[in-house]
């Protein structure tokens, strides 16, 4: 970040090159900011309230309005004084995090990552031929005994079917499941032929059950990652707070960011804490609470930002429709 004389943030510098600059009045109070990608927000204080309204806009368009308020100050609603108050209440505290071009703050919004509808069993189907993934075939199920061998009972599924199956029975987007299949696995860019049955990609296909402390056996399975992997997806959003956004992870249910690690590259620092602004973005934290994968750094990939990269590449500006 680049300060003024007087302490103030001039610029503010971010991993994609993108730079955020901020405005003052003569009081030396923020009044606005604009980024690179023709962002812009407008913070206006009501000193009565003691409340921040921060209104954002992309390319000169109205995006969302946040009313927030420090809980820190205790402020009567009808006095008439000119109180003075530490300004800005939050822009020092909530932080845009964009990360080469990827917002994380918002992966994707609630209606979009609610709506079962945006492709069917035929559609998926499609989908996996067009690309000539190996999920276009019957999948031969391999499940994990007590010692975490692998092993065929002679199941098989079709993989379209399942998914939208999922997507319909928990109310989510099909197109979220294909986005953390692929995420976590690969396997809708991989081949027939390319991947055995009965590897780790295909019997932890969505990651579920393997998590960053330990794998769970028991959900090992191409059919229980489908079908689990999604019902997880669902209840860490009807678990969410329903409110109170934006919010700050981790938290007391989401414990750990990027392994509890900042890491430095290039002169960038990748956070340990990431604000969330809505209930699905909490959810995808709280099932990959990664922003990147840190490890490949200096190469940036990984994460909820491949979750989001994984999208936009297969379906460009209507990502979620």
């Amino acid at each position: 970040m680049l300060y003024d004389e007087n302490g103030n943030i001039l610029n503010e510098f971010h991993s994609d090159g993108n730079v955020i600059n901020y405005q003052y009045d003569a009081d030396g109070e923020m009044i606005s900011s604009t980024d690179s990608y023709n962002g812009m927000q407008i913070y206006e204080l009501d000193k009565k309230t003691n409340s921040l309204s921060i209104k954002t806009y992309a390319n000169s368009a109205f995006v969302n309005e946040k009313n927030l308020v420090n809980e820190n100050e205790q402020v009567p609603l009808d006095t008439s004084e000119n109180i003075p108050i530490p300004y800005p209440i939050v822009p020092f505290a909530y932080e845009s995090t964009v990360i080469s071009g990827v917002n994380m703050n918002t992966l994707i919004t609630d209606t979009d990552f609610t709506n079962s509808s945006t492709m069917s069993s035929s559609a998926i189907q499609t989908f996996f031929e067009n690309r000539d993934s190996v999920l276009k075939n019957v999948v031969l199920i391999y499940y994990l005994d007590s010692n975490g061998n692998p092993y065929f009972n002679g199941h098989t599924i079709n993989a379209a079917s399942a998914i939208s199956t999922a997507a319909t029975t928990n109310g989510v987007n099909p197109k979220v499941i294909l986005a953390t299949l692929q995420k976590e696995s690969s396997l809708i860019s991989a081949k027939p032929g390319s991947v055995d049955y009965s590897s780790r990609r295909f019997y932890y296909a969505m990651g579920y059950g393997a998590t960053d402390s330990g794998d769970d056996r028991s959900k090992g399975g191409f059919n229980y990652q489908i079908s689990g992997g999604t019902q997880t997806l669902k209840n860490r959003y009807t678990q969410s707070p329903s409110s109170g956004y934006p919010i700050k992870l981790p938290d007391g249910t989401v414990t750990s960011i990027n392994f509890g690690k900042s890491v430095t590259s290039g002169g960038v620092t990748y956070k340990n804490y990431v604000w969330v602004d809505n209930r699905a973005t909490y959810s995808l934290y709280r099932y990959t609470p990664h922003t990147i994968d840190t490890s490949l750094l200096p190469t940036i990939g990984g994460g909820n930002y491949l979750f989001v990269k994984i999208a936009t590449g297969w379906w460009g500006s209507s990502t979620w429709k």
